[in-house]
């Protein structure tokens, strides 16, 4: 497996909000080129690093990642790039999941990767904002985006815009296939407008489904709430959790589901915000050479 990067962050860092909150993700970052994915935004990170041409790798062994995995006692290993489920050793996933390490792939839904996404606990997917534009894109995004969500996984949705004028109606295919269900959609934004275009397209989205989040400089959306009767649920700045209230996986207020998975936090831990910043990000071959004097993060 050909590793270019590897990162230690929040699990609000991917993005997840609903999946671990609060918690540790180790991120591998896959070997890959600049021809194998669109532009999405400024704000994407595959969209950022294949700007650089090749994001070259080195052969790591899959027993390097459950280690560091393992040492940092990360709640979440993310495997990121083009093609990351055809290309992650099935009998890395094994090994993560005996270490009860959830296993999540950040994919585009193309190529082979749709045929292993199911290997993951869950799915990350990333729209860019070409598929949006072009309806000979995104009926197939969409349609692919469907069977996702009739397996059993949980799924976050990112899509990138490059400003919100119109942005509801330009989200309207993935909103019709998210609509009725829990799944959270995380809307990224290059260019605000000025923030009341991004409020105006927040507010449409909030309409229709029960968890929209907005990224933008300016104007960000990224806080919880409850669907049913609007409570504050969860608190979030950057890619921190700063406050979390639920009582077994409820609404703290009206007992209405919130669809928190997994370890549930009330907030991101200091120790690993003040190791990381919130993400940090090294060369694999550094692998060999951490100490873990300290013992996990």
């Amino acid at each position: 497996m050909r590793v270019a990067m590897i990162g230690l962050g929040s699990v609000e860092s991917v993005p997840v909000y609903h999946y671990h909150p609060g918690g540790t993700a180790v991120r591998v970052w896959l070997e890959q080129y600049a021809d194998d994915i669109y532009s999405c935004s400024d704000e994407c990170e595959i969209c950022v690093f294949s700007r650089r041409g090749v994001l070259e790798g080195v052969e790591t062994e899959p027993e390097e990642i459950l280690d560091y995995a393992v040492r940092v006692g990360a709640d979440m290993t993310v495997f990121e790039g083009p093609y990351p489920a055809s290309e992650v050793p099935e009998s890395l996933v094994e090994l993560l999941r005996k270490k009860e390490i959830t296993v999540a792939f950040r994919s585009m839904l193309v190529g082979s990767d749709l045929n292993k996404l199911n290997l993951a606990d869950l799915v990350v997917v990333d729209i860019p904002r070409d598929y949006l534009i072009d309806r000979s894109l995104s009926i197939p995004i969409v349609k692919n985006l469907y069977r996702l969500i009739d397996a059993d996984l949980w799924i976050e949705v990112n899509v990138y815009l490059r400003d919100p004028i119109d942005g509801a109606q330009k989200l309207a295919p993935v909103v019709e296939a998210l609509n009725g269900t829990l799944f959270p959609l995380h809307v990224h934004v290059a260019d605000h407008k000025g923030g009341g275009p991004v409020r105006d397209m927040y507010n449409s989205l909030k309409r229709k489904l029960a968890h929209v989040y907005v990224h933008s400089d300016l104007y960000s959306k990224t806080d919880t709430y409850c669907p049913s009767c609007g409570a504050h649920i969860a608190t979030r700045e950057g890619i921190t959790l700063e406050a979390l209230s639920v009582v077994k996986g409820r609404c703290w207020r009206c007992g209405g589901i919130i669809p928190f998975h997994g370890r549930i936090r009330e907030r991101t831990p200091k120790n690993l915000l003040i190791a990381t910043g919130g993400v940090r990000w090294m060369h694999p071959r550094l692998l060999k050479g951490i100490n873990f004097s300290r013992g996990p993060m």
